[in-house]
């Protein structure tokens, strides 16, 4: 799955089973996606690929969870 967006509003919770690519499409647009709580099981979480490379700024994972999410 590819994700290209510049800033999600935050999500409840993000499980990654396979392989998330964050790819942009502006030369310096920077991606950050905001979640509580972020799951993977035995995914991969790759930024960019040698088919779309990264070329933006920034790629960030926003935690916004606290000491008592699960």
């Amino acid at each position: 799955m590819y994700f290209d967006v510049e800033s999600t509003p935050v999500l409840n919770s993000v499980t990654v089973y396979g392989t998330l690519i964050w790819v942009n499409s502006k030369t310096d647009a920077s991606l950050t996606m905001n979640t509580k709580i972020m799951f993977n099981r035995g995914g991969t979480i790759q930024v960019g690929n040698k088919e779309n490379p990264f070329i933006g700024e920034l790629a960030q994972i926003r935690l916004h969870g606290d000491k008592f999410s699960p």
